[in-house]
């Protein structure tokens, strides 16, 4: 790969493309956003370090021997991120500094002598380490310098085209089917925020694939019981969702005073998921790979994060009587927590699945409990005596109180 001439670019089209190829390098970590000033933090790489601790990586767009000004800019966002409350809860191990310029043994010497009390690993990555990135990711470099984004969004349209319906008078061997998912993987290859990987079948549509990182899957038919095709949209890194995110806009239309009205308005006021019948919903999907487009006569469901739950999901679940004694206890997880514009909700599940129980808080209107059996069928009679014998005391004047799993009885909060 030719060597890049950094000094011919802009400094923010150098950031960003040094801070995707850091991204790329180190696929969990997230770009900050800043609200006002990033405190001394560009990208965040948590529980990177060697023993857990958080990574931190500072990118210049600096391609000469810093300035007098410019040491002070690098000075100013190492002294931030010391002092600004928002990273207070971070326990940042290692801060990089991130330029396209190979530094001097005295530049080096003068950057680790910032950390005066040596309790941070303090790096500086200069244009070596982002050309071996470089050479690492050509695809980044192609997309971001070279005007491959237009090349690949040509390639989008080659793949869509290739992933059409067949003729009727085509010939369907398998070297043919081979030699189309062949290329249709070799032209989305240049895209540097996502991976594609196809699957095809026939008969009953497939459901989606447990995979990390999976963004959406975009599905082909040519019919019920027909052969189909399947499109699984995978980001490169965290960052992939923010550089090219996936937008779905369009309308839900719910007749008044219906269950669907009425599902909708849970969503707003508590972030409750639904789903929308077939028809319900109109728009259109903003997605990479050429296979965005309008949305007509769809449906859509809303789903809870899984690893939104919050710290410390399980829980015990205790009854008492007025006086204090502890009637039945049992044991739950938190599975699910969501936020409206009206107040918080928050879905328990009891152990052996005997019953869910849903929490609703609103300011305004105080909390709601609901009560949900299960299928605790083939589970353990003890734990499952526990839970009916919580659920039958749950009542007034009796006291509902939840603590932490494994946490003393002392630290009791009522609900």
């Amino acid at each position: 790969m030719t060597r890049i001439a950094w000094e011919r670019y802009e400094g923010n089209d150098i950031e960003a493309v040094v801070a995707m190829l850091i991204n790329r390098e180190h696929p969990n970590s997230v770009r900050i956003t800043p609200s006002r000033g990033d405190g001394g933090v560009d990208i965040l790489d948590r529980g990177a370090a060697a023993d857990g601790g958080d990574v931190v990586y500072q990118v210049k767009r600096y391609t000469k021997p810093l300035s007098a000004n410019q040491q002070d800019r690098v000075e100013e966002s190492w002294s931030r991120l010391q002092s600004d409350p928002r990273w207070e809860a971070l326990n940042v191990e290692e801060w990089h500094l991130v330029t396209p310029w190979d530094p001097t043994p005295e530049a080096e010497s003068w950057l680790r002598g910032l950390d005066d009390g040596g309790s941070h690993t303090v790096v500086w990555h200069g244009l070596t380490y982002i050309d071996a990135l470089a050479a690492k990711y050509p695809e980044v470099i192609d997309c971001y310098l070279e005007g491959g984004k237009s090349r690949i969004e040509e390639a989008y349209q080659v793949v869509v085209a290739l992933l059409a319906p067949y003729e009727a008078n085509e010939a369907l061997d398998v070297p043919t089917v081979s030699s189309r998912l062949a290329k249709a993987l070799t032209v989305l290859e240049g895209d540097p925020h996502y991976k594609y990987e196809l699957r095809m079948g026939d008969g009953q549509l497939p459901g989606a694939v447990d995979r990390p990182n999976l963004m959406m899957t975009w599905i082909h038919s040519d019919g019920p019981g027909k052969s189909w095709q399947a499109v699984d949209v995978i980001a490169r890194c965290a960052a992939s969702a923010t550089e090219r995110p996936i937008i779905v806009s369009g309308t839900v239309t719910a007749e008044r005073d219906s269950d669907l009205a009425a599902a909708v308005q849970d969503f707003v006021d508590f972030g409750t998921p639904f789903v929308t019948p077939r028809g319900a919903f109109a728009g259109s999907i903003d997605a990479p790979g050429g296979l965005g487009g309008p949305l007509k006569d769809a449906a859509m469901q809303v789903v809870s994060l899984g690893d939104d739950v919050g710290a410390d999901p399980d829980l015990i679940l205790e009854s008492y009587t007025p006086e204090g004694e502890v009637i039945a206890s049992t044991e739950v997880t938190r599975i699910e927590r969501s936020e409206g514009s009206k107040g918080i909700r928050v879905v328990l599940r009891q152990r052996n699945n005997v019953f869910t129980v849903e929490d609703r808080y609103a300011p305004s209107e105080g909390g709601k409990r609901q009560f949900r059996f299960g299928d605790y069928s083939n589970q353990p009679a003890l734990g499952v005596r526990d839970a009916l014998a919580f659920i039958s005391s749950a009542a007034s004047p009796n006291t509902v109180r939840v603590r932490r799993k494994g946490a003393p009885v002392k630290s009791l909060e009522v609900v």
